[in-house]
Order: structure tokens, then C-alpha cells, then sequence
């Protein structure tokens, strides 16, 4: 496999990892991202007397009025059609939102995600739009975590032949509207390059402006960063300083 310089020309040559060779488990995928996402939410319920705290009272006929019964008779404001009456099947805090997955089949998912960033199908599945002149996975210096500048790595990242990725990226950008703008979620951005490296809090820095581009630890790398809401085939950038961390924490399950 080859290892780029910063200029994108071919500077030396590595062996290929034995976790971008196999089969894509789709289903264990999507199982895993799943059960993150839904166990990152916060139980929520309602108050078991919400609806039922009033003193309505019936007027009678006669007054051009709804007749509304005393709250003993069961009906009224304690209905569930009625203005300010209760829900008739609130959410409740009880509920079980947590999900499980089994750790061998989290790490098959991790192995199979790892797998789909090194196949063009999945990348161009996912609507990433690289140079046919790419060869993937794109593994680059290490060097590239001493980057501090945006538009030195905006120009590194063009010399690799992502240069239409990040237009696409870019120009995805779409305002949202309806409940979503109103907390705080205004935009929807696409996912474009992710760049796995050792330890680059620099690289971090130069491009958290860059539209669609996100830097990550080979330490903290999961399903979900490789294959954002369970569609494998995101577009990964290495470092082979980050293969070998993820080698480490994969060690033993090669068989």
C-alpha cells in the first residue's frame, strides 16, 4: 500500500492491514449504530397527575355553554378529547430505550466498517466524490498532524484529488426549518473526509472550518465515524502511525 507525502506523490510503501481485507457485515452495521444512538437518549416521562389538577364544574343546560361534569364523575377535564385534560397514553420514564449488542459482534462491525472504507463501491455508495486517480484507503504521512494552518491542509487535501469533495461538502450545506431549527439543529451538514491520526490536536484545530471535514483518534474510532447512521463506506484518510493503533486494539480477533 502506498504512503503519500504531503505533495500527494508516492513516498514509500507499506503492508496492507489484515482489517481492510473481507466481508462487510451491513446488518451488524446498522445493529451497532443503532443501539449507540439510541442509547444516548435521555428517558423522559410526565407527571401521573398532569391534566388532572382542576375544579371544573358542570353550569347545566341552558347557558350556551359546554356541560362540563365534576371531576368525581370520571369525565370533563379528566378526558383525554377535552382542553387541558390528561394524555391518554403519556410517554413514560420506564420504558426501556437502552440497547445491547453482543462485543464480539460490536467488534465485527468496527472490523467490517474499517473494511468498507477501503472499498471505491461503498466510498461512492456513500456519495463521496473522489478522483479516479485515488487509491484507497488513502494512507498519508505522518507529518500531517504538525499542520496548524486551515488552507495549508485545504491544500494538502486538493494535492490527494479530494478537491470536488470538498465543493460537494460545501455547497451540501442546506437550512433546516420547522422543529428542528427551533432547537438549535439549523443546518444540515454532509459528511465529507475523516482523518484518523495518533494524536493531532493541531490538525484538529486547522480543520474544524473546513465544511464536512472532521479529525479523529485511532483510539477513540468507532462504528459510528466510519459509517455515520449505519451507511458504511465513509471516506478515511490514515496516518500509519493510526493503523498501528488500531491494529493494537484489535489484536486477537484476526482469527
Amino acid at each position: 500500500m502506498r504512503v503519500l507525502g504531503l505533495n500527494g506523490r508516492k513516498i514509500r510503501e507499506i503492508e496492507e492491514p489484515w482489517f481492510f481485507k473481507g466481508e462487510v457485515r451491513e446488518d451488524l452495521i446498522k445493529r451497532v449504530v443503532v443501539a449507540m444512538e439510541a442509547n444516548r437518549k435521555q428517558p423522559q416521562g410526565r407527571d401521573v397527575m398532569a391534566g388532572k389538577r382542576t375544579t371544573a364544574e358542570s353550569w347545566g343546560v341552558g347557558y350556551g355553554r359546554a356541560r362540563v361534569p365534576r371531576d368525581e364523575r370520571g369525565r370533563g377535564r379528566l378526558i383525554t378529547g377535552a382542553v387541558g385534560g390528561r394524555r391518554a397514553h403519556p410517554p413514560r420514564a420506564e420504558k426501556k430505550i437502552e440497547r445491547k449488542v453482543n462485543k464480539k459482534e460490536k467488534k465485527l462491525a468496527l472490523i467490517s466498517a474499517l473494511i468498507a472504507t477501503a472499498r471505491e463501491d461503498y466510498v461512492r455508495g456513500r456519495g463521496h466524490k473522489i478522483n479516479d486517480k485515488v487509491n484507497l484507503p488513502i494512507i498519508i504521512t505522518n507529518k500531517i498532524e504538525k499542520i496548524e494552518k486551515t488552507q495549508k491542509l485545504i491544500e494538502v487535501l486538493q494535492r490527494l484529488g479530494l478537491k470536488d469533495e470538498l465543493e460537494r461538502c460545501k455547497k451540501g450545506i442546506k437550512k433546516r426549518s420547522g422543529k428542528s431549527r427551533m432547537r438549535n439543529r439549523t443546518k444540515r451538514k454532509p459528511r465529507g473526509p475523516l482523518i484518523v491520526v495518533e494524536d493531532g490536536i493541531n490538525l484538529y484545530r486547522a480543520a474544524r472550518n473546513i465544511p464536512g471535514v472532521e479529525v479523529m483518534r485511532a483510539r477513540e474510532l468507532n462504528v459510528e465515524h466510519l459509517a455515520p447512521g449505519g451507511q458504511p463506506g465513509r471516506l478515511v484518510i490514515w496516518t500509519p502511525q493510526s493503523l498501528k493503533v488500531i491494529e493494537e486494539r484489535l489484536g486477537g480477533i484476526k482469527e
